[in-house]
């Protein structure tokens, strides 16, 4: 795989550019910095040619700038990398990614632009919904991720990573990836699919084996039970028959205890009822009768009582007169409170003799009322003897209402009793019927040997299930047991594994190639799968185990130009995976001043290396600050004026 055109627009410093990537040997990419001459090439924009690339493809640079932060600060919108990618099968990609664009926007497309070496010219469009989406189709691709293509591709000056200080994970994370057996995970996590499903396969067809046990055991018990309920079943019904007759005696032995009235008797009672209740009907009309002669004997009664108040208010007025006639005689020899002449006898006569008069007519109006009130009282006791003989003629409503209550009483007997009678000789019939069904049902087949029919049928039909999935067990338990061979053999002790200890040996070729050129044999660094613990025993564990003879024995005790050579090499090692490994290897060695800190025989053994890259990749680009074209003829001068770069090629 190769890159072919790569466009830029709007990108960090860079205005606009357009560059070619394919076989362009070693390129030497330098800076000059116009608007800053005491910052000689740094500041121009060298990195940022390849970062661009970078974020084309991931959307992240090496130094992990994202987002707006990638714009040009001048143009502020518009930020556009496009980048043609080539496989060795003739097919060619487009990539391109916008920032702010009016075209893009803020995303990400990919386009099959030459489909097995015709130019379909990007009809065939290969983005998706969403920018992570069509992220995958890019690291298809390119077969790797930004974390390999950063680790082995690109050695980026603030971004080569430390290999030999990754974790054991991270390192193997990465060393899986670059060496191809990521693939090999999904590959297990499909053996580990299969494995769980015929698991719970060989599960859910135990959990009906012994579902249907426990129905066979359910059927077996309820027969048992079923026959007991048989055999109880006579017996209830013999005991109930027995019941029924013994009741139905006593029933018919009660109806022959009542005795009912005759037809006669009951004429008689009911006639005599009439009678009384006529009685009983005519007495309101002479109970009115009789009230009315009350009433007129109150009425002459309390006349009687009138005329004898009149006759005691006559007394009382005599002797008040009389009590004044007494009063006058006292007065005589008194003087007068008014006038005070002293009373004489003639003085007083006319006022005694006025007085003696009207004593003489008040006697003569007591003896006339005397004489009335006799009259009226002789009246008022002819109303009472009138009242008195009434009342002895009146019926005795008591006595009438006793005897009327008797006769309903009786009446009312007899009719409960023949009530009484009828439901009894009901409840002897429904007894009867009772009883026949009983006897009918004793000589009819029983109930129950349908249902225990049904369950030994349900046996014969669970056991035959039982048998099949037993059949089935014995299958689905191969097929586990296969499916388990297989997610052992793709698991992380399996051919991973495996495949990891044949990788170690040729990262050590690899790097010891590298590192005793960049070095003269001064520093090693080891690949090792397995590492040894305090106390003796040795574990699972990827690691880069580094010395120098100048006596160093662990990475973080080199020198920063030994740390330098160290990471080149582990990098350049990683890529050469990378090509043997991928299907479709990336023809592209990024080294971005990696000669930092390296001293001038190491420098030179560092541009023999990379001469060889690009003759290996076709191209290998070296970003540098410092003058490289001692051994590097083909440049690309990164040129900054007014706040923005552009590219100056020359040979």
């Amino acid at each position: 795989m190769k890159f072919g055109e790569l466009k830029i627009k709007n990108f960090l410093i860079i205005s606009e550019a357009t560059v070619s990537l394919a076989n362009r040997g070693l390129l030497l990419i330098e800076g000059q910095n116009d608007d800053d001459e005491s910052a000689n090439s740094n500041g121009a924009g060298k990195s940022s040619l390849v970062d661009a690339l970078c974020w084309c493809l991931f959307g992240v640079t090496a130094r992990g700038v994202s987002g707006d932060a990638v714009i040009n600060k001048k143009a502020k919108k518009e930020c556009v990398v496009g980048v043609e990618v080539w496989t060795e099968d003739l097919n060619c990609y487009y990539i391109e990614r916008g920032r702010k664009s009016k075209r893009l926007g803020n995303n990400l497309i990919v386009q099959h632009v030459v489909i097995d070496g015709l130019d379909v010219g990007g009809s065939c469009e290969l983005t998706k919904t969403t920018v992570a989406e069509t992220q995958k189709v890019v690291n298809d691709i390119l077969g790797c991720s930004y974390e390999v293509f950063t680790a082995s591709i690109y050695a980026a000056q603030e971004k080569m990573p430390d290999l030999p200080a990754l974790t054991d994970k991270v390192l193997k994370t990465l060393i899986e990836e670059a060496a191809g057996i990521d693939r090999l995970q999904k590959a297990s996590e499909i053996a580990k699919n299969k494995y769980d499903k015929a698991h719970d396969e060989v599960e859910s067809i135990q959990q009906k084996i012994d579902w249907t046990t426990n129905v066979l055991k359910a059927s077996e018990e309820s027969i048992g039970r079923l026959k007991e309920q048989d055999e109880d079943y006579v017996k209830k019904q013999q005991a109930k028959i027995a019941e029924l007759t013994d009741d139905k005696k006593i029933a018919e032995a009660e109806i022959a205890k009542i005795t009912l009235l005759s037809k006669t008797d009951i004429e008689v009672l009911e006639n005599r009822a009439n009678v009384v209740k006529e009685q009983l009907n005519n007495y309101s009309t002479l109970e009115a009768q009789g009230r009315k002669l009350q009433n007129d004997f109150n009425i002459e009664q309390n006349k009687c009582v009138l005329l004898k108040s009149d006759i005691e208010k006559t007394k009382k007025r005599i002797e008040a007169l009389n009590q004044d006639a007494t009063n006058l005689n006292s007065k005589i020899g008194t003087r007068c409170e008014e006038c005070g002449k002293v009373y004489k006898a003639e003085d007083l006569d006319t006022a005694k003799k006025a007085v003696e008069s009207q004593i003489v007519k008040a006697n003569e109006e007591l003896t006339s009322q005397m004489q009335g009130f006799m009259t009226q009282l002789e009246k008022a006791k002819s109303f009472a003897r009138k009242v008195s003989e009434f009342k002895k003629n009146l019926p005795d409503v008591t006595a009438l209402v006793t005897e009327l209550s008797a006769i309903d009483s009786k009446l009312k007997n007899n009719q409960n009793h023949t009530f009484e009678i009828k439901s009894k000789k009901e409840r002897v019939e429904m007894i009867r019927k009772n009883i026949l069904e009983c006897e009918t049902a004793l000589g009819e087949e029983s109930p129950y040997n349908k249902l225990i029919a049904k369950e030994v049928e349900n046996v014969s039909e669970n056991t035959q299930k039982k048998a099949q999935l037993e059949q089935s067990l014995l299958e689905a338990q191969e097929t586990e047991r296969v499916a388990d061979s297989v997610r052992q053999l793709y698991s992380v002790k399996g051919i991973r594994a495996h495949i990891l200890d044949t990788i170690t040996p040729y990262l050590n070729e690899r790097t010891a190639f590298y590192l005793n050129t960049l070095s003269d044999g001064e520093i090693s660094a080891t690949w090792q799968t397995l590492t040894k613990t305090v106390k003796g025993d040795f574990r699972e564990k990827f690691s880069i185990e580094v010395q120098s003879v100048k006596g160093a024995t662990c990475f973080a005790g080199l020198s920063g130009g030994e740390k330098r050579k160290v990471r080149i090499a582990t990098s350049m090692a990683l890529q050469d995976l990378v090509t043997s490994r991928a299907e479709n290897p990336i023809n592209l060695y990024i080294a971005d001043e990696v000669d930092h800190a390296i001293d001038a025989s190491g420098l030179e053994r560092l541009m023999t290396i990379l001469d060889s890259k690009a003759k290996e990749h076709g191209t290998a680009l070296v970003i540098s600050h410092n003058s490289l074209r001692d051994w590097i003829d083909n440049t690309i001068t990164v040129v900054k004026k007014d706040g923005s770069s552009t590219l100056v090629e020359s040979k």
